[in-house]
Parts: structure tokens; sequence; C-alpha cells
């Protein structure tokens, strides 16, 4: 299974991800359609993913993404509000776990041993209509391989 595939399945497990009539909403993986309000998306970044070796081989390594979301907008606080409450809620989720050890299930050669929000969630852009914003957390899964 991908790092990503992990990442993918740990988080459609957060019940702060909107439903729609209880069915669990949109995530997507390096993708999002931009009209498409509460939907998530997964995208990877760019890093040095070994952040230490070990002298068998076996390294700590670091895998960084965001999530992203697209959400209603506009000139109501109680609405743009709400966007960074999930945000909050998220944040708060990822910690609680962390401090539970309900991480990604990886394959054998991994071992996961955080995951963390880097940032807060914030408001990245808006649509030119106003009427929807992308809202961004940035995240780290730290995690031994093997080698």
């Amino acid at each position: 299974m991908s790092i990503i595939s992990s990442i993918y399945d740990y988080l459609k497990t957060c019940q702060f991800l909107k439903t729609l009539d209880d069915v669990a909403t949109i995530v997507y993986v390096d993708y999002s359609k931009n009209d498409e309000t509460t939907t998530y998306t997964i995208n990877v970044t760019p890093c040095n993913p070994v952040m230490k070796t070990y002298v068998t081989g076996d390294t700590v390594n670091q895998f960084l993404f965001t999530i992203s979301s697209v959400e209603a907008y506009g000139d109501n606080v109680d609405l743009n509000t709400a966007n960074i409450k999930f945000y909050e809620d998220f944040s708060k989720w990822i910690r609680e776990n962390n401090k539970n050890g309900i991480l990604p299930i990886m394959d054998d050669d991994k071992t996961p041993n955080k995951i963390k929000c880097l940032t807060d969630g914030y408001m990245l852009d808006n649509a030119a209509d106003g009427t929807t914003a992308r809202y961004v957390i940035q995240m780290q899964l730290i995690y031994d391989q093997e080698n």
C-alpha cells in the first residue's frame, strides 16, 4: 500500500469530515473540483523524506502533505468561522489520535510514529465570484522505514 493510500484510509475515519446524506464526503488525492464545495483533497508536498539514517540502513522518514477543502464562503462571519472551526476540530482529532496511538496503517516495512498538523487551517484563495474559498492545512507523517 502506498503512503498516500494509508493517509487516505486514515482520514476517511475522521468524524469531522462533512457528510452528505450520512455518506462520507468525497476525499480526492491530488485532484479537486474548484466549484464543488465540501470536498477534501490530499496533496503531496515535495520534501526530502529521509530525516535520519541508522547504521543498519533503517531510516526515520517524513511524508509531507496538505489537506484542502473548497467551502462555501462570503461576507457571512458565521459561515467563514465555521470553515475555520472544522480545521480546529480536525487538528484536535489528529492530536488525540497521536496521544492514543491511532495512526495510519502502513506496509510491514514502515512503522508510523506520529502524524501532525504543521499549520492551522487557513484560507488559501477564493473564487472570483466570492462564493467559495479553498482552505488548507499542512501536515506531516513521521515513520520508521526498515532497510
